[in-house]
């Protein structure tokens, strides 16, 4: 097992299909690299506790624990 959800670091839909990309950290240093719409990727931060620690103009953003 992977361990919990630290963070999630990401980038906003650029292309027509919607999907974000983003890296999801485990707890044991592990990531993961994922697609999803942006609404799929709110969803996943906020059930893992996460808050948006930060984003930028570019449509970069970051979920983190506190």
């Amino acid at each position: 097992m992977a361990g919990e959800i630290v963070r999630i670091d990401g980038h906003e839909a650029t292309r027509g299909d919607g999907l974000c990309s983003f890296v999801v950290t485990f707890s044991d240093g592990s990531q993961d690299h994922r697609q999803a719409t942006l609404l799929e990727v709110s969803m996943l931060a906020t059930t893992a506790g996460l808050h948006l620690a930060h984003t930028e103009d570019t449509g970069s953003f970051r979920w983190a624990k506190d």
